[in-house]
């Protein structure tokens, strides 16, 4: 059975642009199933922004169906509606 893990933008952005980094060696990973990987929302637009500025729209595409071919993407309201239910022993940004 595979660990699951959050990853955050950043480490897709070494990752991809520095495939011998250790976040090209998490990508790995999750390319090989050796661990799953979730991320939210928010990762995707972070993503999204950084690869259109940085790239091109092609680029953001094609890592677009790479990454929700092989990750579980939370949506928002599910991470709010989770947060929320642990009340007051968290502090809420949205």
């Amino acid at each position: 059975m595979s660990k699951i893990v959050f990853l955050d933008s950043s480490v897709f952005i070494w990752g991809y642009n520095k495939p011998d980094s250790n976040s090209g060696k998490i990508l790995r990973l999750m390319n090989d199933g050796e661990i799953q990987v979730m991320i939210s929302e928010k990762v995707i637009d972070e993503l999204r922004r950084y690869f259109i500025t940085y790239y091109s729209k092609d680029v953001w595409s094609s890592v677009f169906r790479h990454i929700t071919s092989v990750v579980e993407v939370i949506p928002r309201e599910k991470i709010i509606k989770e947060l929320k239910s642990w009340g007051e022993k968290l502090k809420i940004r949205t």
